[in-house]
């Protein structure tokens, strides 16, 4: 049996169909258009709020092409897709409302596919049919299907669209760097109100050491008078940063200046002025290099000996003191990294300085070594280049303090003054030689007065023993004059040199040995007995105003009861300080005695018959200073001391005048000696001036005779001898 199909219902279902493609479609083109115009105005806001570089603005595209490709696909293609009659008929039965289900059942239950349609009756088919037929001639699509959607579409889309013309009818220019620079992707700024010519720093990037500045400075080519301001993001130790904003100074009109002084850590900054925004600077902060530890060794020269002696072999820092002509070879271990070094020495050149300049071996980025030879004192230091770039500019400057090898020193302790000597003495030195490094040899030198400077000496006596290499030595000598056939009245200079292993020559003071006639001499020590008895004769007197003072001191303790008054106590101190006076001189004439004894030893003068008296006199001044004078000043002391604690009495003080008056007679003995000898001494002298006086006038008649007779003449002399 074959059923009639609704052909209204579908008729009217198939105008419906076409109405609901067309909504679509355009809902859905006015939906894309929407998408189109908000991605417009987030790439415009976007970029002209912060100037987004090409990638970012390129990655923009490559988003909008694929959102707008799916928007295509969601908003357009999706209107083409058929609706089935089923489905389409329930959307009519849902909006229509009063159709009982009398057009779906007549659709589905018409279709000749449909397996289930014989199981109803044809009678109750046909009239849904003709009830579905009939309600669909009275039905109008647009009753059905409003258009509501597509104009909210429209609506919205308006208003995100038409803002974009009229923008671009009052801005062209934005209009077009926005298709520039988001088509095109080119650099071209955004025309602004305000704008900034960032002059400092130059480039986008800037690399500074630690404590370097960094100038920003702006130049404000459109605008008004809005403030500057700097954006900074400053980096922190733990991979984070720190938001800052920073005003620029304001110089002059149209300038900006601020200077970041001391930078230690990377940041980046934009500048905003107004509505305009800089792109961002990135500013990164790199170390400088500079020596972290040093260490030298050395190696000596030959001549000082150094290296066999077990020197040190080296030392850590750059600080050195060496001899001249030392090696120094130097390992340092840099902070960072570096690229190229070399070692700077600055030496003093007149008014100003020389540089001398070495490059250096680099190992492993941060070590450095190599030598030099110390020559003279002067300061080096280390240039260093770090892989950024960076030098330090003021580095650690090394001191280099050379030890010149001085000559020897030499000295002759003994005699250390000029002497007057026999023909036939002995000469006795002692000497003082010292070098920085050792001495490899000495000797002593004599020269006739005058004859120093040029010709060969007199006599070349080397010091022996003498180990080379020795740094000190003190050679004593005795040397016989006896072989050397002097004359009285010759004049000889003689000093001591010494040489050491490079070569350097030191010599001492010269000094003058005159030989005298041996009566002469006997003459000079017979005048110093005499002024021995003079100096003692001085030293009597001292002892006896001391004596006598302790003796007032002992008179006004008696009158004041048995002790001495307190105003007396100065006095007693000042006759200890007289006593102490007369002991030095009592030693001292023990010395010089002693000082005659040996020269008449050393000069070999056998008529100096003196000399067992002058020895006894010696030892009696010698005992009386130890035995009677070192006691009676000891016992000063004690009465000095106990003063000022304690009473001196009237028996203390008479003992201690006793100790002085044997002092005195002592003394005087001595004197009366010296007098005594003295005396007859003059007597000698004055009959020998007597006979050489007679003896000159003899010869002077003896001249005058042949010169009035003259050369043919007798002698009258032998005349009268004859």
């Amino acid at each position: 049996m074959t059923t009639l199909r609704p052909e209204v219902a579908l008729k009217r279902l198939m105008e419906m169909r076409q109405r609901r493609r067309r909504l679509r479609a355009w809902t859905g083109l006015f939906r894309w258009f929407c998408l189109a115009g908000l991605m417009v105005w987030i790439s415009f806001g976007l970029d002209y709020t912060l100037s987004l570089p090409v990638g970012v603005r390129g990655f923009h595209i490559v988003i909008a092409a694929v959102l707008l490709v799916v928007g295509l696909k969601v908003f357009l293609l999706t209107a083409r897709t058929p609706i089935s009659e089923d489905r389409l008929a329930a959307e009519v039965e849902s909006a229509a409302g009063n159709l009982d289900q009398s057009l779906i059942t007549a659709i589905q239950l018409t279709r000749e596919d449909n397996p289930r349609r014989e199981f109803y009756s044809p009678m109750l088919l046909a009239r849904t049919v003709r009830q579905a037929e009939e309600q669909m001639s009275t039905l109008r699509p647009g009753t059905l299907l409003s258009r509501s959607r597509a104009v909210r579409a429209f609506i919205f889309a308006s208003f995100v669209i038409a803002p974009i013309f009229a923008g671009a009818a009052l801005r062209p220019d934005l209009s077009r760097t926005f298709v520039e620079r988001n088509i095109f992707l080119s650099t071209e700024d955004w025309p602004r109100q305000y704008f900034l010519m960032v002059v400092e720093p130059s480039s986008p990037e800037t690399l500074l050491a630690v404590g370097d500045s960094l100038t920003v400075q702006a130049i404000r080519e459109r605008g008004g008078g809005a403030r500057a301001r700097i954006e900074a993001y400053f980096s922190t130790a733990d991979g984070s940063e720190t938001r800052e904003e920073l005003p620029l100074e304001r110089r002059g009109d149209d300038s900006f200046r601020r200077v970041f002084s001391n930078v230690s850590r990377d940041f980046r900054f934009r500048i905003h002025c107004g509505d305009f925004t800089s792109s961002w600077y990135e500013v990164g902060v790199r170390s400088r290099p500079r020596i972290e530890d040093i260490t030298l060794t050395f190696d000596y020269p030959d001549y000082t000996g150094l290296d066999e002696q077990g020197a040190p072999p080296g030392i850590l820092g750059g600080h050195l003191k060496v001899p001249v002509g030392t090696v120094v070879a130097f390992e340092a271990t840099t902070s960072i990294e570096i690229r190229e070094a070399s070692r700077v020495e600055t030496r003093r050149a007149g008014d100003g300085e020389s540089r001398l300049e070495d490059s250096l071996t680099i190992g492993g980025g941060k070590k450095l070594s190599g030598s030099f030879i110390a020559e003279q004192n002067a300061f080096y230091y280390f240039r260093l280049v770090s892989e950024d770039g960076f030098e330090n500019p003021t580095p650690i400057r090394y001191r280099i303090a050379v030890i010149q090898d001085q000559a020897p020193a030499v000295q002759i302790l003994e005699p250390g003054q000029n002497q007057e000597l026999s023909a036939r003495a002995i000469l006795k030195l002692a000497m003082h030689l010292t070098d920085d490094y050792g001495i490899a040899s000495g000797e002593l030198l004599f020269f006739l007065e005058g004859t120093s400077d040029a010709g060969e000496p007199l006599r070349r006596v080397p010091l022996l023993p003498l180990v080379p290499g020795s740094r000190e030595v003190m050679p004593e000598l005795e040397l016989d004059l006896t072989d050397w056939g002097l004359q009285a009245g010759t004049r000889i200079e003689y000093f001591a040199r010494a040489t050491d292993a490079v070569g350097q020559i030191g010599e001492s003071r010269q000094w003058l040995l005159t030989i005298l006639d041996e009566n002469e001499l006997l003459r000079l020590l017979q005048d110093e007995l005499t002024m021995m008895r003079e100096r003692l004769q001085d030293t009597f007197e001292l002892e006896r105003d001391t004596r006598r003072g302790v003796e007032e001191l002992e008179d006004h303790a008696r009158t004041a009861g048995g002790t001495l008054p307190e105003e007396s106590q100065p006095s007693l101190r000042h006759h200890r300080m007289s006593q102490e006076r007369v002991n030095d001189r009592l030693e001292e004439g023990v010395g010089r005695f002693q000082e005659l004894i040996d020269r008449v030893v050393e000069n070999r003068l056998n008529d100096f018959q003196e000399l067992p008296w002058v020895e006894e006199l010696r030892d009696r001044l010698d005992a009386l200073s130890k035995e009677h004078a070192t006691p009676a000043l000891e016992q000063l002391d004690e009465l000095s001391e106990a003063s000022e604690s304690s009473e001196v009495t009237t028996e203390q003080l008479r003992d201690a005048a006793d100790r002085l008056r044997g002092t005195e007679r002592q003394l005087q003995a001595l004197i009366d000696e010296l007098e005594e000898w003295g005396d007859i001494q003059t007597i000698i002298r004055k009959l020998e001036d007597l006979h050489r006086s007679e003896v000159e006038l003899e010869n002077s008649l003896r001249e005058r005779i042949r010169e009035s007779l003259g050369e043919g003449a007798t002698d009258p002399t032998k005349r009268d001898e004859r």
